[in-house]
């Protein structure tokens, strides 16, 4: 039987349980770690001195990953790959990175009605009425609705029993973990701190259990990952109140694009 979480991505997940109240920060921070965890993207740590006085910086780039060229992204995952369709082997500072990817969305209202809701596999499970549109509200149909259900208890079900077997039989825990992908950021019970504990048995056996590598790039830790996620929210954020604040966002937003050679 087929874990009703392999079917759909992070996001589309989120988009379903929450409807109207999802928040597109989310979705857009659960869409960047899936495919960081697919390794359709990938990041690079680099430390070097801003000047040559002044002391090491560390800083984090997004690349396209090994699973680029083959992977058929979803309309609403695209956003994240157009820099990439226009240069492969560009470099993006993670902070430039997070800013073009809000940029592309173009919006909460665009990013969920124009490419997540009109997706194929979501498209059923969302009413589709005029008033949804022009206000950006979302209703699930009967089949939607039907879906929710079956998404909340499955997500109960990992809330309840993945952090215990993260402890007592982590071959099993890791399982779970490959069967349900990216929809583990979503569990509201899982403990980062638990799973550092087996971060390189964790590496070790999705490599094995993953078709052709699907997961886990080599030196994978999911400390990295709950870094990703914090620096996600602090840039997002930041974004967004310069924006509400009309502080000039324009000049600093544009080279966004560039090589993320600048910090």
């Amino acid at each position: 039987m087929t874990n009703i979480l392999a079917t759909y991505t992070p996001a589309e997940t989120h988009l379903i349980l929450h409807e109207s109240n999802a928040w597109v920060k989310d979705l857009l921070k659960f869409t960047m770690m899936d495919l960081v965890l697919k390794q359709v993207l990938v990041t690079k740590e680099v430390s070097r001195k801003p000047h040559p006085k002044d002391r090491a910086r560390l800083y984090i780039y997004i690349l396209a990953g090994k699973n680029y060229g083959t992977y058929r992204p979803l309309p609403h995952e695209k956003i994240f790959l157009r820099a990439f369709d226009k240069s492969p082997s560009i470099e993006i500072l993670f902070r430039h990175y997070v800013i073009m990817c809000v940029q592309n969305a173009r919006g909460e209202k665009h990013f969920v009605q124009e490419l997540m809701k009109a997706a194929p596999n979501l498209k059923p499970l969302f009413k589709s009425t005029l008033l949804g549109f022009l206000f950006g509200t979302l209703k699930l149909t009967d089949q939607g609705e039907s879906i929710q259900q079956e998404l909340n208890k499955t997500i109960q079900y990992y809330n309840d029993t993945l952090p215990t077997l993260i402890q007592q039989d982590p071959k099993v825990a890791l399982e779970r973990i490959v069967e349900i992908g990216g929809n583990i950021f979503l569990l509201s019970n899982l403990d980062f701190s638990l799973l550092k504990k087996f971060d390189h048995a964790l590496v070790a056996e999705i490599q094995r259990l993953s078709t052709a590598g699907k997961y886990a790039p080599d030196g994978w830790t999911w400390f990295e990952f709950e870094i990703y996620l914090d620096m996600f929210d602090s840039v997002f954020d930041a974004y967004e109140a310069a924006a509400d604040n009309s502080s000039g966002c324009d000049s600093a937003c544009n080279s966004c694009g560039g090589c993320g050679g600048c910090d």
